[in-house]
C-alpha cells in the first residue's frame, strides 16, 4: 500500500519538474527522474514522463546528445513510441548531427510536436522528408539559427513547405521564424525582384483541417509569393490566429480573398510588415470592410496601410475611427495595435488620438510596441505624452501557445500501453538511465 502512495506522489511530481524546464529545453534538472527509472515501482511512470517530452542540446558540452538518443531508440523501440515531443536545440552543429535529427524522427511513430532550432545546411533534404513522415504532428516551429560556420539555408522553399503541408492532417500550430522558410537565393538583394521561385503552389482543400495558428516571418531575401495565403485559406479555412511578420508590405488584393476566408473565425490578426515599400496605388492596400466582418477578433496588429480611407465598403467606414464607432462592429476587439507603415503617408497624430478616445470609451488597450520607428517622432512624441492610455505590446506572448503545448498535459489514458512497462525488469530500468546519464 505504500509503495502506491508513493508512486501516485511520484505520478504528480514528475510532471512538475518537466514543467521547470526552460523554454529551450537546457540544462533541464530531471536528476529525480533518472534515479526513478532504477526502481522498479516507479519505473513505468518515470519511464513515460522522461521519454514524452524530449530535449536535446548539442551544445560543446553536450556533444553526441543526438546520436546516443537515436542509439536508445533503435535499441530499445518500446522507448520510441513513448516519444511525442522533440524540442531540438543546436547550440553549435556538427557534421551527421541534423541527420541523427532526422532518424530519430523516422523511428518515432507518435511524434505530435517538432520545435527545431537549427540545423546543418548540408543534410536538409533528410530532416525535410523525416519531417514529411509524421502523420500525427500537430505543432511544429522551426528557426534556422545555429552556430553553422556555413550561416541560415532556409529548410523548406514555401512551395516545398505548402507541399510538405498536406502531410500533416492533425496540425494545429505553425510557427516559422525568419528564414527558416523562404528563397535560397544567395545573391544580392533586390527589392523589386520576386526571389521565390515561380512554382506554382498546389493544395488539397481542407488538408488541415485543425490548423488554428499560423506564424510566419519572412527572411530578408523573400519576396511575396503569389497564391500562399489563398492556399492557406483553403487547405485551412478554420485558421484563428494569422501572424506575418518582417515582409514586403502585401497588397490588399494579394490578403483580400483569404481573410474573407477566415473572417468569421479570426481571434487574432497581425499583420507585421517592416521592409520599405513603395506604394503607388494606396486604394488597393485598405482592408477596414474585411476587418469589421470579424466578430471574434480580439488582437489587431496591422500597419497603417491598410487603415486610411476606403473605397472598398462604399464609404461606409472611412477609417478606422469610423469603424470602432459603429455599433456592433468588431464587438470582440481588446488589444489594438495599429503600426506606422515604412512606406509613403502615415496616421497623423490627430487621427491617432481620435481612435485612442473611442479605444477608451470601449475598453480596448492600444498597445505602445509600435510606435518607435525614426520616421514617426510626431507620432512617437504623442504617444509618450499618452503614456497612461497605452500598453506594452509584448513579443513573447507569440511563445506562449507553445509553450503550453509543449508543457501539456498528458493526453493519453493512463492505462495506455504500461502494460509492457510493468513487465520490465530492474536490469531494462538501469539500461535506460545508463542510456540517458550518457546522453546528459
Amino acid at each position: 500500500m505504500e509503495a502506491l502512495k508513493n508512486l501516485a506522489v511520484t505520478s504528480q511530481i514528475l510532471p512538475l519538474l518537466r514543467k521547470g524546464r526552460g523554454a529551450d529545453g537546457q540544462d533541464p534538472d530531471h536528476c529525480f527522474t533518472q534515479y526513478a527509472l532504477v526502481n522498479k515501482t516507479w519505473l513505468s511512470v518515470s519511464r513515460r514522463e522522461l521519454y514524452r517530452y524530449v530535449h536535446l542540446n548539442t551544445s560543446d558540452k553536450k556533444r553526441g546528445a543526438m546520436h546516443q538518443f537515436c542509439e536508445t531508440i533503435t535499441k530499445s523501440p518500446h522507448l520510441a513510441s513513448l516519444v511525442r515531443s522533440i524540442n531540438f536545440v543546436s547550440g553549435s552543429l556538427e557534421a551527421g548531427e541534423t541527420s541523427d535529427l532526422a532518424r530519430a524522427i523516422i523511428l518515432l511513430p507518435n511524434l505530435t510536436a517538432v520545435r527545431i532550432r537549427g540545423w546543418n545546411p548540408d543534410e536538409l533534404d533528410k530532416l525535410a522528408l523525416a519531417l514529411k513522415s509524421c502523420s500525427k504532428l500537430e505543432a511544429l516551429e522551426l528557426s534556422p539559427e545555429s552556430a553553422s560556420k556555413k550561416g541560415s539555408t532556409p529548410l523548406y522553399t514555401i512551395c516545398a513547405f505548402f507541399e510538405a503541408l498536406h502531410s500533416w492532417p492533425k496540425l494545429c500550430m505553425v510557427f516559422v521564424h525568419r528564414s527558416a522558410v523562404g528563397s535560397r537565393y544567395t545573391g544580392p538583394i533586390l527589392e523589386d525582384v520576386v526571389l521565390e521561385e515561380g512554382n506554382t503552389i498546389e493544395w488539397v482543400e481542407k488538408a488541415c483541417p485543425d490548423l488554428r495558428r499560423f506564424e510566419f516571418h519572412y527572411g530578408r531575401r523573400d519576396g511575396p509569393t503569389n497564391g500562399y495565403l489563398l492556399a492557406l485559406s483553403k487547405m485551412a479555412p478554420s485558421l484563428s490566429e494569422l501572424y506575418l511578420r518582417d515582409g514586403p508590405i502585401l497588397s490588399g488584393e494579394f490578403l483580400r480573398p483569404a481573410l474573407k476566408t477566415w473572417a468569421p473565425h479570426l481571434t487574432e490578426l497581425r499583420l507585421d510588415f517592416h521592409r520599405f515599400t513603395f506604394i503607388g496605388d494606396f486604394e488597393s492596400h485598405h482592408l477596414d470592410d474585411i476587418l469589421t466582418r470579424m466578430p471574434a477578433l480580439r488582437t489587431l496588429l496591422v500597419s497603417t496601410r491598410y487603415l486610411r480611407l476606403s473605397s472598398l465598403a462604399g464609404g461606409s467606414f472611412a477609417n478606422l475611427a469610423a469603424a470602432l464607432i459603429k455599433p456592433g462592429s468588431l464587438p470582440s476587439l481588446r488589444r489594438l495595435a495599429p503600426a506606422p507603415s515604412r512606406s509613403l503617408g502615415f496616421f497623423d497624430s490627430a487621427s491617432f488620438e481620435h481612435i485612442l478616445d473611442i479605444c477608451r470609451q470601449r475598453d480596448i488597450t492600444v498597445c505602445e510596441r509600435c510606435f518607435h520607428d525614426k520616421e514617426m517622432e510626431a507620432l512617437a512624441e504623442f504617444a509618450q505624452q499618452n503614456r497612461d492610455d497605452l500598453a506594452m505590446f509584448d513579443e513573447e506572448e507569440d511563445f506562449e501557445d507553445f509553450e503550453e503545448f509543449w508543457n501539456a498535459e498528458e493526453t493519453m489514458d493512463e492505462g495506455e500501453s504500461t502494460s509492457d512497462d510493468d513487465s520490465m525488469d530492474d536490469e531494462e530500468g538501469a539500461d535506460d538511465e545508463e542510456e540517458i546519464n550518457e546522453m546528459n
